[in-house]
């Protein structure tokens, strides 16, 4: 049995370490992680993380070598090993100016040149190093097609425009594949109940119905393009009750569901979702903390807040956990709507090199998961550790323990006869791969 510990606290960044197994005196009962690994949950995919206009003008700060460094940081095996390339459709609130791809009823006047600048120098060289999937999301409809006419304060997309609108999302799609860029998965607005500032647009669960299958998939099928749906993309609070409204027919084009935590983490609202359509995959598309000063023992506490929410996540269904964006400065920006956040790699002060943050260290945990690996059944003896367990393809087990409180705690695994103890530091995290 291995382990890989992460304690910043004692030094210790995704450091490897040995363990002993003893036999024990007697029936061993306290402090133990039980797991059945015959008992398998869904498929773990990987991580991702967002390909905003922000990461992208903060990447070519770096000079050439780190920019290197950065993407094998994120992509390559023996860093995160991303998987997923969350994209925004047109701008964001990570974008530094507001703009769509179409500024009038004429979709001969669609173009992305404007990408060509913001995101996909970024997303060329990281597909470099490896395939990733894509999931791509539009922040709003161009302005001309909402009752507002602004990309930003809500609004809502016009009815008159949900045929034009779905042909502007299959103009996207080729387009990027033009770019030999396949975008596997689009959810269709996201946060669709959130007002905001930034770019945004509401939509009610019945208009989220009528779009996708009254306009969006009949142009799928009609383009035969591949492209997949994942309905809702936002906050877990309402989760069944609004994919239940929304999802009133399977269809082939329907592959998931997509959710945010900002409303908080509503564990079992996922697992009904869950449950109740097996044939839908379940990702997290969102995530971040908010902006507070670089300090690295400071920015422990958002590590645990990140990996409480990843591991209950998956022990209530998720497939796949997606980030937001790649690569902040070391204000947590820069964008146009003034709002701040973490990301797990910031650049340093004078933009010369990047800094991997305690979130960083954290999410390589569940790097050393290979993609297509089980979730199994475990359970621990207190509520102040949180776990979670995967068994590979070649049936090795990994079991992840967080400890996200001030006090040291002991763990226990029993495998066959034989014991292993370890003791989990404060604001920590171990992985047992055996």
């Amino acid at each position: 049995m291995k382990k890989f510990v992460t304690d910043i606290y004692n030094g210790k960044y995704f450091q490897e370490e040995d363990i002993a197994l003893r036999i024990p005196d007697c029936y061993w009962e306290w402090s133990l992680i039980t797991l059945e690994p015959d008992i398998e949950k869904q498929t773990w995919l990987g991580l991702g993380g967002a390909f905003t206009e922000s990461s992208n003008f903060n990447y070519f700060k770096l000079p050439k070598i780190k920019q290197q460094e950065f993407i094998d940081s994120y992509f390559r095996e023996n860093g995160l090993n991303y998987q997923f390339g969350r994209i925004p459709i047109g701008s964001c609130d990570f974008s530094l100016n507001e703009y769509s791809y179409l500024d009038e009823a004429n979709l001969n006047k669609f173009t992305i040149e404007k990408d060509h600048q913001t995101i996909l120098p970024l997303i060329n060289d990281a597909l470099k190093k490896k395939k990733i999937s894509f999931l791509a999301s539009p922040w709003s409809p161009p302005k001309f097609m909402k009752d507002n006419n602004s990309l930003t304060n809500g609004g809502i997309l016009k009815k008159e425009y949900y045929k034009l609108y779905a042909d502007y999302l299959i103009k996207y799609l080729k387009a990027y594949q033009k770019e030999k860029i396949n975008i596997d998965y689009i959810t269709i607005q996201n946060e669709p109940f959130a007002k905001q500032i930034w770019e945004s647009c509401y939509y009610s669960l019945q208009g989220q119905q009528e779009f996708i299958y009254n306009f969006l998939i009949p142009s799928l099928k009609k383009e035969n393009l591949k492209t997949k749906i994942f309905l809702w993309d936002h906050n877990k609070d309402r989760l069944f009750k609004n994919v239940k409204e929304i999802y009133q027919e399977k269809s082939e084009y329907i592959k998931g569901v997509a959710f945010h935590w900002y409303s908080g983490t509503y564990f079992e609202n996922l697992e009904l979702v869950h449950n109740t359509y097996p044939e839908l995959l379940m990702f997290e598309t969102e995530c971040c903390t908010s902006f507070s000063e670089y300090d690295e023992k400071a920015w422990i506490i958002d590590a645990c807040l990140y990996m409480n929410e990843i591991l209950g996540n998956i022990n209530h269904g998720m497939n796949a956990f997606i980030d937001w964006n790649l690569l902040l400065d070391f204000n947590g920006g820069p964008n146009h709507a003034n709002n701040f956040c973490k990301s797990p790699i910031i650049l340093n002060q004078k933009e010369d090199d990047f800094i991997r943050t305690p979130i960083y260290y954290f999410l390589k945990h569940l790097s050393l998961i290979p993609p297509g690996s089980k979730v199994i059944f475990s359970s621990i003896y207190t509520n102040e550790l949180i776990t979670a367990s995967f068994k590979s393809k070649e049936g090795k087990i990994y079991t992840i323990v967080l400890n996200p409180t001030n006090n040291q705690k002991e763990i226990c695994f029993m495998k066959d006869d034989y014991l292993m103890q370890d003791m989990i530091r404060k604001l920590s995290i171990h992985t047992y791969v055996y």
